[in-house]
C-alpha cells in the first residue's frame, strides 16, 4: 500500500537473445506484464524431459484479458480493467493464471481456473490486485518486482510435484519449454520477492505441488524455502493431490487463509499458524 497509483500494464521487455534458444537465465525483467495474449498447461513426471528452444508460434494461446474481463463480469465481480493496477489504502495481491487451460492434445478445455470465481471474487473484494496472465515465468516474475507492498501472492497453472506450468506447446508433450513453466530448479525466483512483505501470503492454484509433504523435493518447499529468506512471517498454501476451484475454501480473505479438501480431507500443505475463522 502506500500513495495511489495508476499505471497501465506494458509488455515485459523480450529476453537477450542468447545461445541456441534465445534465452538468458540471468536476464531480470523490469517491467509490468502485459495485455499480451497467452498459452496453457499440463502435467509432466519427474522423469520428461524439458525441451528448452520453442518459438513463441509453438504457443498458442486460448485466453486473453477481454475473455477474463467477460468471466468476471458475467460472475458480477467488480474489477478494474484488466491490465491496469491501482495501488489504494486495500492490500496488494498479485494473481496470476495460465494464458490457456486446454488437455495436451488441444482437443477440449478443461476450465479448470474458471469455474464458479470464487477465488477472483475473495481477492478482488479484498486487495488491489494486480491480475496476469502469464504465457512465460518471466512474465510472473515482471508482476513481482513491479507491484508494491505485495500481501497476497495467488499463482495458478496445471500442477506436478514439481512443476507449474503457465503454458505449453501443444502436440509436443512430454517435452516443456522451461520458459513457461515454473519448478524446482528455479531459484532464480528469490531474484523477484523484493516486494513482498514480511507476512505475505502465497497459495498455489496447482495440482499436487505440495505432495510428499515439507520434507520432500516439490515445489511447494522450494518456493518455502525462498520466502522465508524475504519474508520470514509468510505463510504458504500447497496441494498434496489435484484439486479443482470447488475444493477451494477461504478461511480468512485477509491474511490470505486457505483450505484445499477431498473427499472430506484437509490436503493442504501449509506453515501458516493462522486462526481458523469465517472473516
Amino acid at each position: 500500500m502506500g500513495k495511489k497509483i495508476k499505471s497501465t500494464l506494458t509488455a515485459i521487455a523480450l529476453l537477450g537473445v542468447i545461445g541456441d534458444c534465445g534465452y538468458d537465465p540471468n536476464f531480470v525483467p523490469t517491467a509490468l506484464n502485459p495485455p499480451v495474449q497467452i498459452v496453457e498447461e499440463e502435467s509432466r513426471s519427474e522423469n520428461q524431459p524439458i525441451q528448452e528452444c520453442f518459438f513463441e508460434e509453438d504457443l498458442p494461446c486460448t485466453i486473453d484479458l477481454e475473455r477474463v474481463s467477460s468471466f468476471l463480469d458475467r460472475k458480477g465481480i467488480e474489477h478494474l480493467p484488466l491490465g491496469t493496477f491501482e495501488d489504494t489504502k486495500r492490500p496488494n495481491a498479485v494473481v496470476a493464471y495460465p494464458c490457456s487451460d486446454i488437455s495436451s492434445d488441444g482437443e477440449r478445455e478443461n476450465n479448470a481456473f474458471y469455474i464458479s470465481g470464487h477465488l477472483l471474487r475473495t481477492m478482488y473484494q479484498n486487495y488491489d490486485v494486480n491480475f496476469v496472465l502469464v504465457r512465460y515465468e518471466k512474465e510472473f516474475y515482471g508482476a513481482l518486482i513491479s507491484t508494491p507492498d505485495i500481501s497476497a501472492v495467488v499463482v495458478a497453472g496445471h500442477g506436478t510435484q514439481t512443476s507449474l506450468r503457465f503454458s505449453q506447446a501443444i502436440g509436443i508433450e512430454p517435452a516443456v519449454d522451461e520458459r513457461t513453466t515454473l519448478d524446482v530448479g528455479d531459484d532464480e525466483i528469490s531474484n523477484y520477492l523484493g516486494n513482498l512483505l514480511p507476512d505475505v501470503r502465497w497459495f498455489n492454484f496447482s495440482c499436487s505441488n505440495g505432495r510428499g509433504g515439507e520434507d520432500t523435493k516439490n515445489l511447494g518447499s522450494m518456493i518455502r524455502y525462498n520466502l522465508q529468506n524475504v519474508a520470514p512471517s509468510s505463510a504458504d498454501f500447497f496441494g498434496q493431490t489435484s484439486f479443482s476451484e470447488s475444493r477451494i475454501s477461504v478461511v480468512n480473505a485477509y491474511h490470505l487463509n486457505v483450505l484445499i479438501m477431498r473427499n472430506g480431507d484437509d490436503v493442504t500443505i501449509t506453515n501458516s499458524a493462522d486462526e481458523c475463522s469465517t472473516e
